[in-house]
């Protein structure tokens, strides 16, 4: 079992508290992460997991990873294979099987996600939730699973129906792809959570309805496929919570989710996703988990994980630039006294994202 100890390695758990930035006078929710205790030893359960995985092998989502600042201590093992030269110095960037870039993909994902799920809110959208599925047969495998996933989904965006009310109503639209292992095949199964925020003026009937023909065209899609089984059941769909920012964001981005309990790294009983499975093999050496592993890292290779619909992408760009116009002025409102150009520098360092999308809009 691997015990974890307290440590001084930079942490990725969020916080939700309220902040006043005296650009503007803006109340903002900061979702950075800062250090606390329990984000300290995820952090170095995620990175005792790759170096216990290391030492039984080498596979390729962790192979080449090697995150460990200059100043931080490193695992013996690690120091051992810099030494030997078996290691690129940098991050590996699989954003779907390293435990660690994974993680701190999701980390500034569901960041960025949270800021501008809160700034639709604010604008009136009405936030829901569905959940797009997949009856496949067992003998169809993890990677034919994710291209049938892949080709229904865009079939949906380019149906004439689907496009005029998502069009008319401007609708924005966010997916996330999740893999669970499922026993009775076993492969590994995608499944998709999206999240929809629908514009204020929609009424329940009418976001009931764009729901039940997104449900109708994806089921219709799935009985007619030879790989597929049968299904005229709905898709699962619900409103959201529109103050449950931080729980959303939770469960969206929970890739290589680790419990660490009283110092140890825990598993539930039923192994389901990929993070168990690795986990499972780093503690207890199960070669059945490794081969599993390996069956995802196969299946989930050149996958995009996180995906935003036009509308949101186009959407979130006009919040950035109507924030830069509103921030930029209150800059000469902080320093009454200063009469030459705003302090750019400064602005970056507070608000990079302003800065750098007020930049290209300008041409700069």
């Amino acid at each position: 079992m691997i015990k974890v100890q307290d440590t001084n390695e930079t942490p990725i758990a969020p916080t939700q508290q309220p902040s006043s930035s005296f650009f503007g006078g803006l109340d903002v929710v900061d979702y950075g992460y800062k250090k606390t205790s329990a984000a300290g030893l995820a952090a170095y359960a995620a990175r005792s997991v790759l170096e216990q995985v290391r030492d039984y092998t080498s596979i390729p989502s962790v192979s080449r990873c090697f995150p460990y600042y200059g100043s931080k201590t490193w695992p013996p093992l690690a120091s051992q294979r810099l030494k030997s030269g078996q290691f690129i110095i940098n991050k590996c960037g699989n954003k779907n099987a390293c435990v660690v870039c994974s993680r701190a993909h999701d980390a500034e994902s569901r960041k960025a996600f949270s800021e501008q799920f809160d700034d639709f809110i604010r604008q009136g959208y009405k936030p829901y939730w569905q959940t797009f599925d997949i009856g496949f047969k067992t003998t169809t495998s993890g990677k034919n699973r994710v291209k049938i996933m892949g080709s229904f989904w865009r079939k949906l965006g380019q149906n004439t129906k689907y496009r005029k009310l998502i069009g008319k109503a401007r609708v924005l639209g966010f997916r996330v792809t999740e893999f669970e292992y499922d026993w009775e095949s076993e492969d590994w199964t995608p499944h998709y959570h999206v999240v929809w925020l629908f514009n204020s003026e929609l009424t329940e009937s009418e976001i009931g309805g764009f729901m039940a023909h997104t449900s109708t065209f994806w089921r219709g899609q799935q009985n007619n496929h030879p790989e597929c089984e049968p299904n005229n059941g709905p898709l699962y769909y619900n409103n959201l919570d529109s103050s449950s920012t931080k729980s959303l964001g939770h469960y969206l981005f929970k890739a290589f989710y680790l419990n660490v309990a009283c110092g140890q790294l825990t598993l539930p009983d039923l192994l389901k996703t990929p993070s168990h499975f690795l986990v499972d093999f780093a503690i207890k050496g199960n070669l059945d988990s490794l081969d599993i592993w390996i069956k995802y890292e196969r299946t989930s290779k050149n996958t995009r994980r996180l995906s935003f619909t036009g509308n949101w992408r186009r959407q979130a760009d006009n919040m950035l630039r109507n924030r830069a116009n509103n921030l930029i002025p209150n800059i000469f409102v902080a320093f009454p006294n200063h009469t030459e150009s705003p302090n750019l520098e400064l602005f970056n360092r507070r608000f990079p994202e302003v800065f750098k999308k007020t930049n290209h809009a300008n041409g700069h």
